[in-house]
């Protein structure tokens, strides 16, 4: 799902989870007594399964979450809801402490003594539990309804991963993880998940401390001259600022441009250069096209198809657009290479050893900062992907580079092959390093 950045827009209302159980909702201070600005407002009310909010300091998100947590557990009888900080200190202090003043004491259970320390039990039997991502394995156990991961950019990468994401498979349960960004974790990938469109269960917001009218905008401007630009970014504007192993940089701001894809062959400069990155299940079979000023004028993408389908979608670009070459990913044996030469196509198949696929990346780079590839920006799938790409280095010393896992590179090594695609080869022998 793609990241929602209007305020003012409520599309994707959570429906009605029940209705009510045994608790009348009027007995907590409702939406109606205490009112969400904008941004939280829109956040409240999206009904994707998993939320993710990446938020500037004072904008409010333990109060907005201190509300979504009451409403999930007076909607039925028996909800399960988990509230996950870095530590019990957060989990007190942001969590049990701010909503524990919201409820009446009628709706708490009767018996103190089976009342946990840092837990809230409600007469429908519905629980609500502070917890520590601290130690591990302290967060296994049953099912959850509904999970809040506070400050989730501290909290370790093994306790989503490990912990808390299996907390919610057999209850198909709800999570929204919130926090100022904190690096390129887990946190960042599912943010990252939340602007594709591969993973519709997921939203991400950026959330940015003026989008609270609360907070004078005289105030954060004090902020601003009072710390690094860096810092700034991240504490107020809520941006991932932390580039430690990312490969591409700031290509947002330096790369694209407002076009609409495809280009016509009339708009386009020749000569064209196609590449392709081949997959048929997991990944994503990719055919990107640039031209001779080095523009992406056409770029589709297709899993779980033919290699027929395949074939036809390369040769119908390359008769639209009669590249010089065609750079095809010749890891594998496969026939399509030698069906597309038959055809009357030139291609270089390329075969990726680690080393060739070091020179394919690193010429990418070159290509992306010296400003000379232009992305259009329309085309986000390819973005993320660039965004994404890290680099790491191996105990040899040496540098490899992938997405994270998890993620998809295809676009990637599809974009680096047909800028790979200088000139003409004289002979589609396949090349290895």
């Amino acid at each position: 799902m793609t990241e929602t950045s209007d305020p003012g827009s409520e599309s994707g209302s959570r429906p009605a989870d029940g209705d009510g159980g045994d608790i009348d909702e009027n007995r907590y201070i409702l939406r109606s007594l205490w009112q969400p600005h904008d941004g939280q407002r829109v956040i409240m009310n999206h009904d994707a399964r998993f939320r993710i909010v990446a938020c500037g300091r004072r904008w409010g998100k333990s109060e907005m979450c201190a509300h979504l947590a009451l409403e999930r557990a007076l909607s039925e009888p028996n909800m399960e809801v988990w509230w996950v900080s870095p530590n019990y200190q957060q989990s007190n202090d942001f969590g049990f402490d701010k909503m524990k003043p919201l409820l009446s004491p009628d709706v708490l259970a009767d018996d103190p003594k089976r009342t946990k320390p840092r837990e809230i039990s409600l007469i429908n039997g519905s629980t609500i539990s502070f917890r520590s991502a601290e130690r591990e394995d302290s967060l296994r156990g049953g099912g959850v309804n509904f999970l809040i991961i506070d400050e989730a950019g501290s909290v370790p990468d093994r306790a989503w991963t490990d912990e808390l994401r299996p907390t919610l498979s057999d209850t198909l349960g709800d999570m929204i993880a919130i926090g100022t960004p904190k690096g390129r974790n887990w946190f960042y990938r599912w943010f990252q998940r939340g602007k594709s469109v591969d993973h519709p269960d997921v939203a991400s917001w950026q959330a940015p401390t003026n989008q609270n009218p609360h907070v004078p905008d005289s105030e954060i401007e004090s902020a601003k001259e009072d710390m690094p630009e860096r810092v700034f970014e991240q504490e107020y504007q809520a941006h991932f600022v932390d580039d430690t192993g990312s490969v591409f940089g700031d290509i947002r701001e330096r790369n694209v441009e407002d076009y609409t894809l495809p280009v016509s062959v009339r708009e386009s400069a020749s000569p064209f250069r196609i590449g392709v990155d081949f997959a048929r299940f997991d990944d994503w079979t990719v055919v990107l096209v640039i031209d001779g000023e080095d523009r992406v004028v056409a770029f589709e993408r297709v899993q779980q198809t033919t290699w027929d389908r395949i074939q036809t979608i390369i040769e119908r670009l390359a008769d639209r657009y009669e590249p010089h070459i065609v750079a095809l990913d010749g890891t594998r044996d496969n026939k399509i290479v030698e069906d597309i030469e038959r055809a009357g196509y030139q291609v270089d198949p390329i075969r990726f050893s680690s080393r060739k696929k070091q020179t394919l990346i690193e010429n990418l780079i070159t290509e992306l900062e010296t400003g000379r590839i232009t992305v259009p920006a329309s085309a986000n799938t390819l973005l993320n992907e660039l965004e994404m790409y890290e680099f790491e280095r191996t105990e040899s010393g040496q540098v490899s580079y992938s997405a994270p896992s998890g993620f998809h590179d295809d676009c990637v090594d599809a974009l680096a092959l047909a800028v790979s695609a200088s000139s003409p080869t004289p002979k589609t022998i396949p090349s290895t390093f």
